[in-house]
């Protein structure tokens, strides 16, 4: 991170913009005890059906995936939504950010092939009533 907050100034812009046209949730920004991180899939590695929200991050509002490796980097590691048909050549692009609430169930299928990185991360606020 720069000394302006970037690329957090730009991941909260482009998250306030989608949360705007699609979801209007009522958002606080980012909180420092539960910041965005890198994530690495190797082969073999996924990530089960699960919610980003929950008792221990109530707050938790938006969740985002952004891609960082090539596509032809890997293979499987996909984000699937449950009940939700993906588009997932348009997912695997680099820099793809995919914004969705935080508890839409949703999982990382397995790579079989190579390695993939994303950033991961959280829009908090007030919890939902």
């Amino acid at each position: 991170m720069n000394n302006e907050g970037w690329p957090l100034t730009r991941i909260l812009e482009f998250s306030q913009q989608s949360n705007n046209a699609r979801f209007k949730f009522d958002l606080s920004g980012f909180l420092d005890i539960d910041a965005p991180m890198i994530m690495r899939y190797s082969k073999g590695s996924h990530y089960d059906w699960h919610v980003d929200t929950g008792n221990a991050v109530c707050h938790r509002k938006l969740s985002f995936s952004i891609q960082l490796s090539n596509s032809k980097d890997y293979e499987g590691g996909d984000i699937e939504f449950l009940g939700t048909n993906v588009k997932t050549d348009e997912f695997r692009q680099k820099g793809m950010a995919i914004i969705f609430p935080s508890f839409l169930p949703h999982r990382i299928t397995k790579v079989t092939k190579g390695v993939r990185h994303a950033i991961v991360g959280w829009i908090h606020g007030p919890t939902f009533k």
